[in-house]
């Protein structure tokens, strides 16, 4: 009888546990894209030239028990003169009240192909503009981990007196996965639309191509893979005054899908001068956004200061979950760039190796021209 109990409770238990393993699952995704580009896409490593160090922290549902909670630090630097662009990623993630937790280690590597259009280019204005062409590879470490210390089994518990033991003698197994070795690509191409400042992006990129497996108490899942699309338009709207601050109005859109599941999110953002950004997004499920499967609008701003900048950013539910029983999403982040500090200085100053890619080049390193570079 004894041991009919424990696989009654230890049964029970991989389901109550286990049912988020099992089922469709999506990796955490982040409102503030521009703080975490290489999240968004393996290939923007180094597209900023100087180090730049960034950490976001995204507190999902506050007012929800057990709320998601996800910290992401990146490091990015490139080498100009040979068009290679190197990063790393660090994700901690933690969501339930059992400790659910997954920690993952990447290291990117991106090469950067600089190019002009043609003399013949069917857009007037783009013609001789220069574009370029990136790939990034990503190779990650991830282990999922859980804090068996946060759970309560039946036999710490009397009916009359409560919780009564400390310690649970149920004997659960493992509190971490096998390491999971995860492979990732994107693609990136960017390019001027004229002379004055305005460009464009276009990126895709595809997570867990090799579907890694996750094995924990007894569970063996695999990563559904991860599809994302982008497309962002940075119009410079400041005159062409040698002393006029420059100023960007940003339009963009990304799309997520993985396994059954979709998002779709439409962002605009204009920044004040060298130092300030308001920007604001519409997330949803569905291509048409005006559908009862909308999800939140994003409220974003950052503030920029001799290579430090502070963001933040509150997702307001408008779904089902209400905004009052979920409390919003908050997601705060710091970046900082050293000015300067990038890889192959000495051949990366020469005139020939800065011309070739108009995204390192002087006249674009302005805060502004910072805080929309993605």
């Amino acid at each position: 009888m004894e041991q009919y109990i424990s696989f009654v409770r230890r049964l029970a238990f991989i389901i109550l546990l286990g049912w988020p393993l099992l089922s469709s699952g999506q990796d955490p995704i982040f409102s503030q894209f521009f703080l975490n580009r290489l999240y968004l896409n393996p290939s923007y490593a180094g597209i900023g030239r100087d180090l730049t160090v960034s950490a976001v922290s995204r507190q999902q549902w506050t007012s929800l028990p057990g709320r998601f909670r996800t910290n992401l630090v990146t490091a990015d630097v490139a080498c100009p003169s040979s068009g290679i662009g190197f990063g790393l990623r660090v994700i901690d993630h933690y969501s339930g009240e059992a400790g659910y937790g997954k920690f993952d280690f990447a290291p990117i590597v991106s090469v950067n192909i600089p190019a002009r259009f043609g003399r013949k280019f069917p857009i007037k204005s783009m013609r001789q503009a220069k574009y370029i062409f990136g790939i990034g590879l990503q190779y990650g470490l991830g282990q999922t981990r859980i804090d068996w210390n946060r759970l309560v089994f039946t036999d710490q518990i009397n009916a009359y007196h409560g919780l009564v033991a400390p310690q649970s003698n149920a004997n659960i197994g493992n509190d971490v996965s096998n390491l999971t070795h995860d492979l990732s690509a994107g693609m990136l191409f960017r390019g001027e639309l004229n002379k004055h400042g305005s460009f464009f992006s276009l990126g895709a990129s595809t997570f867990h191509i090799n579907q890694p497996r996750e094995t924990m108490i007894g569970i063996d899942r695999k990563l559904e893979r991860r599809y994302t699309f982008h497309g962002f338009t940075h119009f410079k709207i400041s005159p062409p005054y040698r002393n006029q601050k420059d100023v960007f109005l940003s339009v963009g859109y990304i799309f997520n899908t993985q396994s059954n599941l979709y998002s779709n999110t439409l962002h605009t953002s204009r920044n004040f001068g060298d130092n300030f950004l308001i920007g604001l997004s519409f997330r949803s499920e569905q291509y048409v956004f005006a559908d009862r499967r909308m999800e939140s609008f994003i409220f974003n701003m950052s503030y920029e200061w001799k290579g430090l900048t502070i963001a933040y950013s509150y997702d307001i539910v408008v779904s089902q979950l209400g905004a009052q029983s979920t409390g919003g999403s908050h997601e705060i982040g710091l970046i900082f760039r050293f000015e300067n500090l990038y890889l192959c200085k000495d051949l990366s100053q020469r005139k020939k190796a800065e011309d070739k890619c108009f995204l390192v080049e002087k006249r674009n390193r302005s805060g502004a021209y910072d805080m929309v570079n993605y």
